[in-house]
Parts: structure tokens; sequence; C-alpha cells
């Protein structure tokens, strides 16, 4: 049977979710008359508060946040991983009447001086950074500080629980699929931030193309968005030598200024170049043909990372320091049907 949890406490009473947790909390701006029958239908339903949530709650605002960067074409085309992310984190959090606070962040910013400033003035209780470095200034801080935090990310240091995305694995299967499919020259494009998942990708995929005995593969890095796309589809056209016959994009979105670009230049995509994206992200799911990716269970992502944020404000047993969140390849892109869904070679 599934665990009830504080929703369902409020749907079976027609309350909000905050009423139901001020209710359960003794909060003074609940009636006693509500907080009795809060408190009959929890127990008939056999709802449990979170204790290690109750804690972090008692911490002073309720919120965590969660930095949000604004700056790339993820976020400027239409944003598809926050959002999914945070309904996971929102899920997870409610059964401790705790909420998301989202913060704005450009990667050319000043991140120390914004998550101190954040801090000094009690905005969030725990935090939860993101696009981290490997020598990341903020996580020093923070734990220095004694401030519950939790990283989307990798670092340098093995103190502080953090979640990653399957970087290396996913630069394995692509060169694996691409090899398998016959392609011997093969590029990587990337976005140009200093970013410990992309330095990741990138030193993992030099070693899978040499593990399966191709020619060294080209690295472009570029910005991240549609005109780096056409800056990407430039590069690859006037280089020296043998053209790749196959690439992967370490930003999906990249394909939105590549493919026309191709297109224009009379370069068949799939038959002359294979093309993998990253993530099956909606916003590139009317290319055609149909982009290749690497499937992401955004919300499942969100729920862990609202655990870990509640275990490492709680102080809760650890989970391990540092895991590894595996993405599958997609055999049908995002928005695709199966008529039209093809291979990274079609």
């Amino acid at each position: 049977m599934a665990q009830v949890g504080i929703r369902d406490v409020a749907e079976a009473l027609g309350l909000s979710i905050s009423t139901v947790s001020r209710a359960m909390s003794g909060h003074p701006e609940a009636s006693p008359q509500t907080v009795a029958r809060v408190r009959e239908a929890a127990s008939r339903l056999g709802y449990r508060p979170n204790q290690a949530g109750r804690a972090l709650r008692r911490g002073s605002t309720g919120s965590v946040a969660l930095f949000v960067p604004v700056d790339t074409a993820r976020t400027s085309l239409g944003e598809t991983f926050y959002f999914s992310l945070v309904g996971g984190l929102q899920d997870i959090l409610n059964d401790s009447g705790l909420d998301v606070v989202m913060v704005p962040t450009r990667s050319g910013g000043d991140g120390l001086r914004q998550v101190r400033g954040m801090v000094e003035r009690s905005i969030a209780d725990a935090y939860v950074l993101t696009n981290t470095s490997w020598i990341d200034a903020r996580v020093d801080y923070l734990q220095n500080a004694a401030v519950p935090f939790v990283t989307l990310g990798r670092t340098e240091r093995r103190d502080h629980p953090a979640i990653d995305l399957d970087f290396a694995g996913v630069a394995r299967q692509a060169v694996e699929r691409l090899a398998g499919e016959g392609r011997r020259h093969l590029a990587l494009a990337s976005d140009d931030r200093d970013i410990t998942g992309t330095n990741i990708f990138i030193e993992a995929w030099h070693d899978a193309v040499r593990a399966a005995g191709l020619a060294e593969s080209t690295v472009i890095r570029v910005r991240d968005s549609a005109a780096g796309g056409n800056e990407l589809a430039s590069r690859l056209l006037a280089g020296q030598g043998e053209r790749p016959d196959g690439l992967m994009l370490l930003q999906e979105t990249l394909a939105l200024g590549l493919y026309p670009e191709l297109e224009r230049a009379r370069v068949t995509i799939g038959s002359e170049l294979a093309v993998i994206g990253f993530r099956d992200n909606p916003v590139c799911s009317m290319l055609q043909p149909h982009l290749s990716t690497f499937h992401l269970d955004l919300h499942a992502l969100g729920t862990r990372l609202g655990q870990l944020v509640i275990e490492a404000a709680s102080g809760a047993p650890a989970s391990p320091a540092e895991e590894v969140w595996p993405l599958t390849f997609a055999e049908e892109p995002a928005g695709a049907t199966s008529s039209t869904t093809s291979r990274a070679t079609s």
C-alpha cells in the first residue's frame, strides 16, 4: 500500500496542504476545531508527519532555495528542466509543510556573493546549488557556515550531499551507439561554461572514442543558445580534413540552430551526419528528422533531491555523499509517435 501523504489528508478534508500542515504542527493560526478535525483524519488515514522535515521547518522560513540558471537556451526557449524538477522536489517537501523558492542566477554572475547574501538575510532554511564547478566557492561557504545544502552536480569535496547526472555513462553509450552504426569520425558539441558535468562528459567521451578504436574526436565549444547551434554548423562545415559523420550534442537545444544550417548546406542529417542529443527535451520534439536522445526522469530526480535536503537539514543518517543518476537511451523521442521515431542514423 502506498504511504499516505499530507496531500491525501488535504484532499480527504477539502482543505489546502498549508492548512493541514499548520494544523498538524499546532500553528497558532489554526483553530482548535481545524486541528482536531485534521488530526482525526490523519489518524484514520494512517498519515505520519515527516519528523525530519518538521525539524527543518522549525528553522525560520519554511523554504528551500533552488538556484535556476536563466541565461541558457533551455530557459530562453521555454524552461523544461527545472520546472519538471521542482515538481518532484515540491511533492516531497509538501509532506513537511515546506516550499521551494526558485532563485534566478546567471553563469557569469558572482554566485558566492548571491548565496552569501541570501544566507545573511535568512531567505531560506536550506539550499540546492546547481551548475557546480569542481572548485566551488559556494560549497565551501555553506559548509563552513554550517548551512544545510545539497548540490545538483559534483565538486572536488566529498563531505556534502550531491547528486549528479551520469554524464560519463551517456558519453560511453553515445560513442558505442554511433560506432556500432559504422560512424568512424565523431564530434562532440558542448557549451563553453566551466561546469563539472561538462568536463566529466568530455573526458569520458575521449576515453570512449579511444576504447572504440576511432580517430581522435573533435570537441567544439559554443554558446548554449540557438545561435550557438548556427556557429556549430559553420565550424563543422569549415573544418579541415575528414568531416564528422557522427555528432553528440551535450546541449540538445543546439540542434535548433544546427538543423536549419545543415539543411541549407545540403547536408543530410542521418545518412551523412548522425546526431544524438543529451536529453529528451520537448523543445526539440518537432525537429525533422527526430533527434535521438537519452531519457531523464526529472520528477523522480526532484523527489530524490528533496529527500537529500531533508536529511541534510535534520541530522538524519546521511545518504552516500555522492549519487549518480542514470539516463537511458530513448527509443522514442519526446513528443514523437511510434510512426515517426527514427534512429540516430535514419
